[in-house]
């Protein structure tokens, strides 16, 4: 069976079902199905009932390669349908004791991805997310040792379709993938959720919350909540309800 919507909580050993903000239910499964090596990983120290993927982690002491393989659906109308949003979450919280967070290799079917760095940091795990092509029914993400005392690991794996077909990241060549730099809400604070219900993002985006003191941070007196549609690859009403300008007109803001 393949997924259009695949969310997975690696190294837990029971299933997940969460409701966001708009009641919409998720269901994170186990990593079992998709992997035969490692080890599953409770975080003692780490019990986080909304963030719970921070939770788990499977690690992967013995070989250098170590992979998913992810059952994804493709379309046989056109290509262009089969484009995914792809994320990777790693969570190190000092599972193992040596507060040395590991660097490794992140691959795709066969290619680099990431170089990933994890940090011992306490916030959000570290993300590597791609739009990438499906070219087969199956992706396969494999964790790469690059030293031999350094542990490959990971928290999580998302993988959801684009239903908007062609019309999103259409400037993307079939041959490439696009790689996450950013993506920010300008003019939002803190309290703004960085994911927020899939009524507005369909997509499963994170969108990062950023005022900027430097700047002037605005929100419009009237929103029209059909203008997001006029936004290439849709970006969600909410995210578009929030802006920075610059303090002075003859300011740039670049």
């Amino acid at each position: 069976m393949g997924y259009t919507r695949l969310l997975i909580d690696c190294g837990s050993s029971n299933e997940t079902t969460t409701e966001d903000s708009d009641r919409i239910t998720e269901r994170w499964r186990t990593d079992e199905e998709f992997i035969k090596s490692g080890k599953n990983v409770l975080l003692a120290d780490h019990n986080h009932a909304q963030n719970f993927i921070v939770n788990t982690l499977r690690s992967f002491p013995d070989g250098n390669k170590n992979c998913y393989k992810l059952p994804l659906m493709i379309s046989g109308v056109h290509d262009d349908y089969n484009k995914y949003l792809v994320r990777a979450g790693f969570f190190y919280g000092n599972y193992d004791g040596l507060s040395r967070p590991p660097s490794f290799k992140l691959e795709i079917d066969g290619n680099l991805w990431a170089n990933v760095t994890t940090s011992m940091s306490e916030e959000d795990p570290v993300y590597h997310e791609l739009i990438y092509k499906l070219k087969k029914d199956q992706a396969t993400v494999c964790l790469v040792r690059t030293s031999n005392d350094e542990v490959p690991f990971i928290s999580s794996i998302e993988a959801a379709a684009f239903d908007g077909g062609s019309s999103m990241y259409r400037l993307k060549e079939n041959k490439t993938a696009l790689y996450l730099h950013s993506r920010i809400n300008y003019g939002a604070n803190k309290s703004v959720e960085k994911l927020i219900g899939r009524r507005e993002e369909r997509y499963e985006r994170i969108w990062e919350p950023k005022e900027m003191s430097e700047y002037l941070n605005v929100t419009p007196e009237f929103i029209n909540p059909h203008g997001s549609l006029l936004g290439e690859n849709d970006p969600p009403f909410p995210e578009m309800a929030t802006a920075i300008r610059a303090k002075n007109i003859s300011d740039s803001i670049i």
